[in-house]
């Protein structure tokens, strides 16, 4: 009995369970952002059968456009790499394959690195012209000021500005697992590797580093709500601008409340069970999505036939149920993304690569309908662009001053003093209505010529540089007076 009870003091503790390293977790990253790529690829395809002008929409030349094809081909060969990648390392560690954090990390680190390098290759291969494109508007997506100053820029943020910047915050959390990892490969040159791997799981991550890079594009993108805040003159828009700058300052503070307990080492507290991230989480979901239906897609209008209620009248693809299906997968999806800054060891490796995928496929559905609002909203403006030019021009003639009797005596009284002049004024004095008779502005010059069936007015805009031609029908029979005066004229 004696060796059993010593037996039964001697034995140890069972140890609390330990979370194994899976080998999934570095993998959701990439292949959110591979999914992400041939989701574009499909929204290209879906845009060229429905024949939207995404050239004019985004402001890209034709040439810049990629091919449905030729995206789809840059997203298999990012994937090709990670799967290679992988490969090579279970190919070389075999049963250890992925037991290891800090290599795992690495290997993400060697996919950002490749996936950068395709991106900036300088050889004509894999739509160069759409990538450095692309490289130049997101250099202005993180630096939207005037060169290097803090000068605003002279206009509101472009759509291809706000269609990028959009597309990054559906990648945030794959940044944000970046950052871990490049900080991991800054300490590598300095650290031997325990050291490496105690700094990883104490240092890194409690930094609020990773935090800062997974709300730049959230910070990006209300930085550019202000800007055209700031360079929108309507005041119902400016009035929106404000409202969508408060809807990514929510998304910050989802990302600040769930990041403060991790940041503070407070590794008991379950997101999931806090209240005040909860409340947070929940208003920014149902915010956003309201945004999406509403002003994204400009669903949701009043007032409609029966057969597209709670859409709207202009609408493209077939069959319309589609946009219900649509309203529906993005609510679903919305309160998803909220899971993804939970702590992924209490719901398991498979729910964090669910809830990343799934997002970034909430943002390819999302750019179906926001490209085609877009290109319905240029078609409007575009006809109320050209009928307020018309009726701008109108209104600017009939604002022009008339021209007095007195400036009438004046140029007689010059004229007494030339015989040529006094003969030509002669002829040209007959009675005529005030609004025949235009003193222009400054910037605006206005010369009548007489022809034979018609009088021509040509109203040059000097601070434009342009010349509009208005014809209307000659009123008066004065051919023969025209007549003499050139006679008149060649005698004198």
């Amino acid at each position: 009995m004696e060796p059993l009870v010593s037996m039964a003091v001697a034995a140890p503790a069972p140890s609390a369970p330990t979370h194994k390293v899976n080998t999934w977790f570095f993998m959701c990253g990439p292949l959110s952002l591979n999914v992400f790529l041939l989701g574009l690829a499909w929204n290209l395809r879906a845009f060229k059968l429905h024949d939207m002008a995404v050239d004019k929409v985004l402001d890209m030349r034709r040439d810049e456009i990629p091919t449905p094809r030729g995206l789809a081909r840059f997203a298999l060969s990012l994937m090709g790499v990670q799967m290679a990648l992988f490969g090579f390392e279970w190919w070389r560690r075999g049963s250890q394959f992925g037991v290891d954090e800090v290599q795992m990390e690495l290997l993400l680190v060697g996919y950002c690195f490749i996936a950068g390098l395709l991106l900036f290759c300088p050889f004509d291969i894999m739509h160069r012209k759409c990538r450095y494109s692309v490289i130049r508007k997101l250099s202005r997506c993180l630096w939207p000021f005037q060169n290097f100053s803090l000068d605003l820029p002279p206009h509101p943020t472009p759509f291809v500005e706000v269609f990028l910047a959009d597309g990054l915050t559906s990648l945030s959390k794959f940044i944000q697992d970046s950052a871990v990892a490049w900080m991991l490969l800054s300490l590598s040159f300095s650290q031997e590797l325990g050291e490496l791997r105690t700094s990883y799981v104490s240092k890194m991550k409690s930094s609020p580093l990773p935090y800062f890079a997974a709300s730049m594009p959230y910070i990006i993108r209300a930085t550019q709500c202000l800007i055209s805040f700031h360079r929108t003159t309507s005041a119902n828009d400016r009035f929106l601008h404000l409202l969508n700058t408060l809807k990514y300052c929510s998304s910050l503070l989802v990302i600040s409340v769930g990041a403060y307990p991790q940041i503070m080492g407070h590794v008991g507290v379950r997101l999931e069970k806090n209240t005040l991230f909860l409340f947070c989480a929940v208003f920014n979901s149902l915010y956003s999505f309201l945004w999406d239906v509403i002003m994204d897609w400009g669903l949701g209008q009043p007032n409609l036939p029966r057969r597209v209620m709670f859409l709207r009248h202009h609408l493209i693809y077939r069959p319309r149920w589609i946009y219900y299906g649509v309203i529906v997968v993005d609510f679903a999806l919305r309160i998803l993304w909220v899971t993804k800054w939970w702590d992924w060891q209490h719901f398991g490796v498979d729910f964090k690569m669910l809830s990343m995928v799934a997002e970034v496929v909430r943002r390819v559905i999302w750019n179906v309908l926001r490209v085609e609002w877009q290109c319905i909203k240029l078609e409007i403006l575009g006809s109320k662009k050209l009928s307020e030019d018309s009726m701008e021009l109108e209104q600017s003639l009939e604002n022009m001053p008339l021209m007095t009797d007195d400036s009438d005596d004046d140029e007689d009284e010059r004229g007494d003093n030339d015989p040529v002049r006094s003969l030509e004024m002669g002829e040209l004095k007959k009675p005529r209505a005030k609004d025949d008779t235009i003193i222009a502005p400054a910037a605006i010059t206005v010369a009548t010529f007489s022809r034979a069936d018609k009088q021509v007015t040509v109203v040059s805009d000097q601070s434009k540089g342009a010349t509009t031609h208005h014809r209307r029908p000659q009123t008066s029979s004065g051919n023969e007076e025209e007549m003499g005066l050139t006679s008149a004229s060649e005698e004198a």
